[in-house]
This record gives structure tokens, sequence and C-alpha cells, in this order.
């Protein structure tokens, strides 16, 4: 008996997708929450640089105490920041 590749496979996609298609509303918010995160995260690391360049070059501090402000500063606000958020940034 000859098995035709082709119906075959179209027969499994189409079962799959069924099953896909029912939750798509869930698979997209996922993706969209996961892609949010991962921009929040690279923008926050984006604005520390930026701060930690100012300050540097600005006042000629050493980088650690710029480091060691900027961490204070982020410790003032960590808690606030990342249940405003509901997952952790900071």
């Amino acid at each position: 008996m000859a098995v035709d590749a082709d119906a075959l496979a179209a027969q499994m996609f189409n079962a799959a997708f069924e099953v896909l298609k029912g939750h798509a509303p869930t698979i997209g918010a996922y993706i969209q929450d996961q892609c949010q995160k991962e921009q929040a995260a690279v923008l926050f690391e984006m604005q520390k640089s930026a701060v930690r360049s100012v300050l540097i070059s600005a006042e000629g501090l050493s980088a650690l105490a710029v480091e060691e402000a900027i961490n204070a500063a982020l410790g003032a606000v960590r808690a606030v920041v990342n249940t405003a958020l509901g997952f952790s940034l900071i």
C-alpha cells in the first residue's frame, strides 16, 4: 500500500493547526507579555548606561562611585517599580 506523504503531512498540519488555533489568544498574550518584558529590560539597561556615561564624564567620578550611586538610586525604588510592573525589572 502506497502512502501519500503530502496528504499525510496536510492531515497532520490541519490537526495541529486546529488545536493551536484554539490556544492562539493565550499564546499571543504570553508572547506579547514576554516581548514587553524583554524590551523593558533592554531600554532599562540603555538608560543605566546613559546615566553612567553622563556621571562619569560630567563629574569625573570613578566608575565605582557611579555604580554605587546608581545602585543606591535603583535600590530606593526597586520594590515600588517591580510591584507596579508585575515583574522584576530592577
